[in-house]
């Protein structure tokens, strides 16, 4: 029999574009033992977006409950999969990212749904609020942590529990725009520089414009990912203020904001330092579902490998494994 492996499951479509930068992170981090694809961790990957409502909608614009707690789709569809699969597996090994979901009353509702007894959840801002550039020691001085986030994110809380040594540093404003103010706004006139004293008058409104503008937000039509990026460097630098620019770190609290850095750093590589204090808590979901699963990543903090035991997959094992697996998909899927 092919040895059973850990499985890991990807609840993205939230959004889609975040689900597969996580997903490629996934693939770049993981060490393959030079065994090319068969050295990978079997992924599964859930794109439901038409299914897992809007997280901010639901968290602050849903008086009267009339949109459906996204937790709850998210945690069926992922409990579906594993069954589907639970033949094959040894365990699931789960993340979500998408950070406004982390807010407790989605979270909360998606584990309630998963009641699966072989599934091992890793909370994505659990393991960001772990990352040792956030942590102030002799080596590492941290003077400010900035979040850049959703309104639903910012005004749940969803970071704030981790971080009470050194209070979080947030956006101020973000009442409700309608889709016109927004483009007219901050999407006006593309090839203008980013004004800062609009920016400075709603930085929350800001930050949401550049991720969900219907038109040119990274969630958008037509994402201008240069503009997003712009206004996202905007509020970075008026949060930062009067602080040493080397003591502030920024957490991308939001999957869509490391896209738009993702698409200045390939225009012009040399930026990466610039970004060195910034935090992406996919990269640090990552990291930890690749250790849960038992995998080994490319390297470590110190720059060495770390190991983990990788069964062996040969002809006879993926023959036992197509041959063992095939009626179960045809019959649950």
């Amino acid at each position: 029999m092919c040895p059973k492996k850990n499985f890991l499951v990807i609840g993205g479509g939230v959004g889609p574009a975040a689900g597969v930068m996580f997903h490629d992170k996934i693939v770049n981090m993981a060490d393959n033992r030079r065994m090319a694809d068969q050295g990978h961790a079997p992924v599964i990957h859930l794109s439901m977006s038409p299914y897992v409502l809007d997280r901010t909608k639901f968290l602050l614009e849903n008086p009267d409950l009339s949109i459906p707690n996204p937790g709850i789709n998210m945690g069926l569809a992922v409990r579906e999969a594993c069954k589907a699969y639970e033949c094959a597996a040894q365990n699931f090994v789960v993340g979500v990212p998408c950070n406004t979901f982390h807010s407790p009353a989605v979270y909360s509702a998606y584990e309630s749904s998963l009641r699966h007894p072989r599934i091992k959840l890793i909370n994505m801002i659990g393991e960001t609020a772990c990352h040792p550039m956030l942590e102030e020691n002799d080596r590492n001085h941290v003077e400010k942590i900035i979040l850049l986030s959703t309104r639903g994110t910012r005004d749940t809380g969803v970071y704030d529990r981790y971080f009470k040594t050194i209070p979080l540093t947030k956006c101020s404003g973000g009442p409700k725009n309608s889709e016109s103010d927004l483009q007219k706004t901050y999407f006006s006139g593309e090839t203008a520089s980013v004004k800062k004293d609009v920016v400075q008058a709603n930085m929350q409104g800001a930050v949401m414009a550049a991720i969900y503008d219907p038109v040119h937000g990274v969630k958008g039509k037509e994402p201008n990912l240069k503009r997003a990026f712009e206004l996202f460097e905007a509020v970075v630098e008026i949060l930062v203020g009067d602080s040493d620019p080397n003591n502030c770190r920024v957490i991308m609290g939001c999957t869509e904001i490391p896209l738009a850095y993702l698409k200045r750093k390939q225009e012009d590589p040399l930026v990466l330092e610039d970004f060195k204090n910034y935090v992406d808590p996919m990269d640090c979901l990552a990291k930890a579902m690749i250790l849960a699963g038992g995998y080994a990543l490319k390297t470590n903090s110190k720059g060495d490998v770390e190991s983990a035991e990788i069964p062996q997959i040969n002809k006879q094992n993926a023959e036992e494994f197509t041959r063992d697996l095939a009626p179960i998909l045809r019959a649950r899927l």
